[in-house]
């Protein structure tokens, strides 16, 4: 993820801070301080905060190590002011398999949870006072029965079965051990929806801020639903099934300015580059141009500014494995290579149009059956 801070590497899993972090550590400071909260007052807390966050990254250590444990590959974990993210390369298909990676993470919270009921319950410090004013102060005075608290809330807001936590996730593993899984996703999704329009009317009844999880939980449904649909249509087909002859390519030796006169003329905006030998050696898109424009000039050569970083399918692999790997590395076009020889283009945009007429297609069909 972009302006993030490497930590270092646990179980050869990048762990990164996204620099937005920073802000929650400075507004802690900062609200402690304005209260009156002395040095080592507002020390501890930040300390808390700290400590929170590391609960959070072991979570997502144990969804991490779960998936390695079934071959997926976990490029990092990123902290993140909202939590944090665990970068998996895919989610497994197998039912099985989701279900132990989804409650592997909460299974984390529930343990940290135990360790630290178990040492105030050693050190007699678990009685629970009479009263909501004596129990806030115990709340608020020790330090392990915050946490305990927290990895418990952890716990419980992780496990509700609603996308995108865990607990929808969970809930669509069992579902899929019945049914297919576009519509155990569907239902999964459809479930989350109405829990977020429960929540909506709580915050607009009691707390605002159960209004901003609501919209969270309402789209985190919605992606998790059309990404699983997507995926679904593109399984049954292959990259030649969507393979583009009509391109216009442009030439390494080439300046920047045909590049220009050609983005201009038309509706191409991402551009395969070729050697004098017609091989493709990379890509040129508009945002390179623009960019290439501002800080080298018209007159640049196009082989010195193209991304020469790219991988070329061929017309029979995955469309969905190919589709998923340009979403992660954010190609916009990719060339089509098969036996060292160019077949065509594959573009983004043309995808994302064949995904739309295959699911009107799809939804024509049943229709016509009817008909019939």
């Amino acid at each position: 993820m972009k302006w993030s801070l490497s930590l270092g590497k646990i179980a050869g899993i990048k762990i990164q801070i996204h620099w937005t972090f920073i802000l929650i550590i400075l507004w802690i400071i900062f609200l402690n301080l304005s209260r009156g909260s002395t040095v080592q007052e507002t020390t501890t807390a930040v300390i808390f905060i700290l400590t929170i966050f590391a609960c959070v990254v072991l979570h997502e250590l144990g969804h991490s190590l779960m998936a390695k444990r079934y071959g997926v590959a976990v490029k990092s974990i990123t902290l993140l002011p909202i939590g944090g993210v665990a970068s998996l390369e895919e989610i497994p298909e197998d039912p099985k398999k989701e279900l132990l990676i989804a409650i592997a993470g909460p299974s984390v919270n529930l343990i940290i949870a135990g360790i630290l009921f178990l040492i105030l319950w050693a050190g007699g410090r678990l009685t629970i006072p009479a009263g909501a004013e004596s129990f806030q102060k115990l709340a608020e005075s020790s330090f392990l029965y915050r946490l305990l608290s927290v990895n418990l809330f952890l716990l419980v807001f992780n496990i509700i079965p609603a996308f995108p936590m865990d607990g929808g996730r969970v809930l669509r593993a069992l579902l899929s051990l019945k049914m297919d899984r576009v519509t155990a996703t569907s239902i999964a999704a459809s479930i989350g929806q109405i829990l977020a329009i429960g929540f909506a009317f709580l915050g607009l009844l009691s707390n605002p801020f159960l209004i901003v999880i609501a919209l969270f939980v309402y789209l985190g449904a919605q992606f998790e639903a059309q990404q699983v649909r997507t995926g679904s249509i593109l399984a049954d087909h292959k990259v030649r099934d969507v393979l583009m002859h009509h391109y216009t390519p442009l030439n390494e030796h080439e300046t920047l300015a045909k590049a220009i006169d050609i983005l201009l003329d038309g509706q191409e905006r991402e551009f395969v580059v070729l050697d004098d030998e017609d091989k493709a050696v990379g890509i040129l898109t508009r945002d390179n141009i623009i960019k290439a424009l501002n800080e080298r000039g018209k007159e640049v050569s196009i082989s010195e500014v193209m991304n020469r970083d790219f991988f070329s399918p061929s017309p029979a692999d995955s469309l969905k494995d190919v589709f998923q790997k340009m979403q992660q590395q954010r190609f916009t076009v990719l060339p089509v290579i098969e036996e060292d020889t160019l077949k065509g283009i594959i573009d983004m945009e043309n995808i994302l149009e064949f995904i739309q007429v295959q699911e009107v297609l799809q939804r024509e069909v049943p229709h016509l059956k009817r008909i019939i």
